[in-house]
């Protein structure tokens, strides 16, 4: 079963939609949903927008047919390139272009905005060596700013639960990585391998919430 996700979307993105009138700020989730590239996701919230305008029966086919239509309507004004109706899941498959991605982009690579929330995620205090497991914050926003350029199509909620899913793992190992060189040491990114490792399980596990 499909699990409930939380979708954040803060102030700057709000106002970047309200200066774009061909889209209604009601529809800010399913823009969201799309840039986060969950189909699925996208359905569920089609079907909750078509129950809402008082449809008495709401068939699968009717919800096919209605994300099909947002999808050539959000093509044709120029948020994705469809690549296909139908991929090997039976979903449409598509690309979020720049005038979608410009929309969200600010709250993701404003590092500034949650690296302190991220560094919380390590212990207090410092190791055996007394380094500091926070790291060093002006190191930790480089690194990580670094790390969203190099991979632009990860999500912020995936870097928290990567992190707190490490974390948990080795809160009690003398040889945890400090933050900073958590996400990069020596062209090394540990931070990736471990988001590379996430199941779903993972996501259903720990859970992440950017506040506005």
């Amino acid at each position: 079963m499909p699990r409930n996700r939380q979708l954040s979307v803060d102030l700057k993105s709000i106002q970047a939609l309200q200066k774009n009138k061909d889209i209604p700020c009601s529809h800010i989730l399913i823009l969201k949903a799309l840039y986060d590239k969950d189909i699925g996701l996208y359905t569920t919230l089609i079907k909750y927008f078509l129950l809402n305008k008082g449809r008495e029966e709401v068939t699968p086919v009717a919800v096919e047919e209605r994300v099909k239509i947002y999808i050539k309507h959000l093509e044709e004004l120029g948020y994705i390139k469809v690549t296909s109706w139908e991929d090997s899941d039976g979903n449409v498959a598509y690309e979020p272009l720049s005038r979608l991605t410009d929309l969200f982009r600010s709250s993701v690579d404003n590092v500034e905005d949650w690296i302190d929330k991220w560094r919380e995620l390590f212990p207090k205090g410092s190791n055996a060596s007394k380094y500091r497991y926070r790291g060093d914050k002006q190191g930790c926003i480089s690194k990580m700013k670094k790390f969203r350029k190099k991979h632009p199509k990860i999500r912020v909620e995936d870097i928290f639960i990567a992190t707190e899913k490490y974390v948990d793992k080795n809160r009690y190992n003398p040889y945890m990585r400090l933050a900073h060189y958590f996400i990069e040491k020596d062209g090394v990114s540990t931070l990736a391998a471990e988001i590379e490792a996430l199941s779903e399980d993972d996501r259903d596990n720990y859970t992440f919430t950017e506040r506005l």
